[in-house]
């Protein structure tokens, strides 16, 4: 394949019959390619070839077709027409330059121009005006004529939507941009490896019973995943793509059952075995500890701060001594929302936001248990939101929104009005 690469004089063509991506080839700028290659490309010269290597799960082999100084941003017009409608490419090609002559000879300006015959209407309103666009915007047949020509050029190009009359507008900065064909094959286990994997699981499975399933793995080198809360509609488990059959099986099985077959799940050969079975309602505390433990200690943590703070608060007449006696440090805030309870750089805290919003301006609060810790703050003021312009297109907007929550809830209403009960599980 590099021999093929290296001595091939069309390597977009190269690349669409070859590689597993078929990405069409442009420029690019510093930063925009495989982090594996980026710099190397960058350094080389046109033709060196770099690989293989390996990058997202498959072999990659890079050429560097070629290398340009060029703008790093431009603004054009167009004036987009339809072959179709207007009698086939050429046609459409004899249109465009007609256009441009009229343009050109001053009888018409371009905005006329794209208002009477332009098939993008989206930028026939603004005169054919596309505005400023970087490398990577547009699709390369549009982009390499707009970066390459100069300010004020005409450029006729054909593109997958048809003839563009296109003209350049102002061109803004200058850098280096290269142009790499990568070919790339994914990693795929052979026939042999597959065989051999299989074999391996079923002979994991024939050396078990009920006890020792985790004995046996670990004797064997083997992975072990655990999955849990598993939905009875569920079709991926972790790590484990298509697991429907798996799934199956386990709504089935009754708990400590080891799976009577080995389950081809992509490239994964799979055993199973139930370990547990929650039933309906509220569960037992052994059965969510697991779950529940990090929220559990969270809580004990914000009532340990929360003492803490409390102690420090007595008799304490600014959030600077507060602070001091509770080791801590002051952080100003500017333009907390109530609306957007975000507190720069920290996190979401709903209930903190929410107090504030009801406290008064230079006096220290209380302790406030948040997501993310315990906190005590003082309000410096408020500022109040401008007037209200337009109170019928706010309610519009509003009962927009609960529409369509409505309409996303009211399946799930029905059901729960109706107590259905769903066996979507035994069908699919």
């Amino acid at each position: 394949m590099i021999p093929a690469l290296k001595a091939s004089t069309n390597d977009s063509l190269f690349v669409q019959i070859n590689s597993e991506t078929k990405t069409p080839l442009a420029f690019v700028g510093k930063g925009k390619l495989d982090p594996k290659i980026d710099s190397i490309m960058f350094k080389a010269a046109p033709g060196t070839i770099y690989g293989p290597y390996i990058s997202n799960g498959s072999y990659s082999i890079a050429k560097l077709v070629n290398y340009e100084v060029g703008p790093d941003s431009v603004s054009a017009k167009h004036i987009l027409l339809n072959p179709t409608m207007e009698g086939g490419v050429d046609k459409a090609l004899a249109k465009a330059d007609s256009i441009k002559k009229v343009i050109q000879s001053g009888k018409k300006t371009f905005a006329d121009m794209a208002n009477m015959y332009s098939t993008d209407k989206g930028s026939a309103t603004k005169g054919g005006d596309l505005g400023t666009f970087g490398r990577g915007a547009m699709i390369p047949a549009f982009e390499e004529p707009v970066f390459n020509g100069k300010t004020g050029d005409f450029k006729i190009v054909t593109t997958q939507y048809g003839v563009h009359l296109i003209q350049i507008g102002a061109q803004k900065g200058s850098s280096k941009v290269v142009k790499v064909a990568v070919v790339n094959k994914p990693l795929t286990a052979s026939s042999k490896t597959q065989t051999a994997a299989y074999s391996k699981a079923s002979a994991f499975l024939a050396s078990l019973n009920n006890d020792n399933f985790d004995q046996q793995a670990g004797k064997t080198g083997l992975k072990k995943g655990v999955a849990e809360n598993v939905n009875a509609l569920a079709a991926t488990l972790p790590g484990l793509d298509n697991a429907r059959d798996l799934v199956r099986w386990a709504y089935k099985a009754d708990k400590g059952s080891i799976s009577d077959q080995v389950f081809t799940v992509g490239d994964q050969y799979v055993v199973a075995r139930l370990t547990q079975i929650k039933p309906k309602g509220t569960l037992a505390l052994d059965v969510v500890k697991k779950q529940i433990e990090p929220a559990v200690r969270n809580h004990v943590k914000a009532k340990m701060l929360t003492d803490k703070i409390t102690a420090a608060l007595n008799g304490s007449s600014t959030i600077d001594q507060v602070a001091q006696k509770a080791g801590s440090k002051v952080t100003p805030l500017q333009n907390i929302v109530f609306a957007n309870p975000i507190l720069p750089g920290v996190a979401t805290e709903y209930k903190l936001v929410g107090t504030v919003f009801g406290s008064q301006p230079n006096k220290l609060s209380k302790p406030v248990e948040g997501q993310s810790g315990v906190y005590v703050f003082t309000v410096d003021g408020f500022t109040n939101p401008a007037p209200l312009n337009n109170a019928v297109r706010q309610r519009e907007q509003i009962a927009q929104a609960i529409l369509q929550r409505a309409q996303n809830q009211v399946f799930d209403a029905l059901k729960d009005k109706a107590n259905v009960k769903d066996n979507r599980a035994k069908f699919l």
